[in-house]
């Protein structure tokens, strides 16, 4: 028997929730989870808006007359669970199997009665108040094992199996034929060291989740800004759910329902459309012919010409004149599932439909415990920034960037200035 603290909370009035499976298919007409995605703000094809950052979604895990939350408790971790039904009245089920620096946090929950059949249905997951780029995750993830898993893998890493997105971009600066670097895009996360346990892939708190948005860095692609297909007609996105940024449980409420909840805090680049430009397609200083290149999301490259043409580099007329150019808004599709076990990092479009949805988990061999949660959100762009002696500031080049399209090594848009600056974001009419 595990020295360590060890709690079960039950309810009152308790009424067995059992599957005569243990297990729940894509054709279910009732799975034993239901899954909602709320939104800040309510999207239709008439109106809802949100900025590109700093906005929340809440992923809430439904149960009605679960059997109680259970958790277990080590050095420094803790590991928790949502039990949904149990036939044999003996929870077999290891919630520690992950936990490679606490080993006793492995094993059956309950070895006392333990037969070597696991029969229970539940949700694991670990209460975690906060996530964040950048900041260690010292007491809420496993170091040698979760926290690698969401590191930030180098750019010499494969595109396909990457949980980074990296694209090639000249020296913004020196326009010098100088070969380009691999530039990181996408949502800010704590780079190739930091253990904030923070970044794209299966989440370390609640691991079976799946949130799926084909948009922006999201999208698997070479670092040409090409989109990679696994096999032939095969495209891959990458798992979202590793942005949660809290993690909390509800008891029990009026209407008997227990309930685990996530919340995403959106930032910058998570849910937008990644956009590359080429302005400068001349051969000779200062480089700008008359006209510019730009592509969204790995699509074909499209070429404008210039209301008016700049006649030197990174001004204020050059950057609006870009910027017009992209659409006033995106409305961008997630879905989320639950599923048994262990979330995949990566979700193949199996069915080569075009979209990336619960039955691609079913063909990769995964058991959805839940629903299908839907939401479209009209994601908005707001680019303009001004310094505070009124000249350009540019916009962040996680999402925006500067690249070769026409292969002449010089690709660069906007520098930046001394990084003061402010911004006006009108509310659209």
């Amino acid at each position: 028997m595990r020295k360590l603290s060890v709690g079960v909370i039950t309810f009152t009035c308790l009424v067995s929730f059992l599957l005569s499976s243990g297990i729940a298919l894509a054709t279910d007409p009732a799975p034993p989870v239901k899954l909602s995605i709320r939104e800040p703000v309510r999207h239709n094809n008439s109106g809802g808006f949100v900025e590109g950052r700093d906005w929340n979604l809440e992923f809430r895990l439904t149960v009605e007359n679960a059997l109680g939350f259970v958790e277990i408790t080590g050095l420094g971790d803790r590991r928790e669970a949502l039990v949904i039904s149990d036939p044999d009245d003996c929870l077999e089920f290891d919630l520690g199997h992950t936990a490679t620096f606490d080993p006793n946090l492995s094993g059956p929950f309950d070895d006392a009665c333990f037969d070597g059949v696991a029969d229970e249905v539940y949700i694991p997951f670990r209460s975690d108040p906060n996530d964040r780029s950048g900041v260690d995750d010292i007491d809420q993830c496993d170091f040698m094992l979760e926290e690698p898993r969401l590191e930030d893998d180098p750019p010499t890493t494969a595109a396909a199996d990457s949980n980074k997105a990296y694209l090639l971009a000249p020296d913004q600066a020196i326009p010098d034929g100088s070969p380009p670097i691999a530039r990181a895009m996408g949502p800010l996360t704590g780079g190739q060291t930091i253990g904030d346990c923070y970044g794209y892939g299966q989440d370390e708190d609640l691991p079976g989740l799946v949130v799926m948005a084909d948009v922006g860095a999201a999208r698997v692609f070479d670092q040409n800004f090409d989109i990679i297909e696994i096999t032939p007609g095969v495209r891959r996105i990458r798992n979202l759910a590793g942005f949660t940024s809290t993690v909390t449980r509800e008891l029990k409420d009026r209407f008997g329902r227990s309930h685990v909840v996530a919340h995403m805090q959106v930032e910058r680049g998570m849910l937008e459309p990644l956009v590359v430009f080429d302005a400068r397609t001349a051969t000779t200083p200062p480089y700008i012919g008359p006209t510019f290149q730009r592509r969204i999301d790995s699509g074909p490259v499209e070429t404008f010409s210039w209301v008016s043409q700049p006649t030197s580099d990174y001004t204020a007329a050059e950057l609006d004149e870009l910027l017009s150019t992209l659409p006033d808004s995106k409305s961008v599709k997630v879905r989320a599932v639950l599923v048994e076990g262990q979330a995949p990092s990566y979700i193949d479009d199996l069915d080569q439909n075009g979209r990336f949805t619960v039955n691609d988990l079913v063909l990769m061999g995964y058991t959805p415990l839940s629903n299908q949660a839907r939401r479209t959100i009209n994601v908005i762009q707001q680019d303009k920034f001004e310094d505070f002696d009124g000249t350009q500031e540019c916009p962040s080049f996680r999402v925006i960037a500067g690249v070769d399209l026409d292969g002449n090594n010089i690709g660069y848009f906007c520098q930046d200035g001394d990084g003061s600056s402010r911004s006006t974001k009108r509310i659209p009419q």
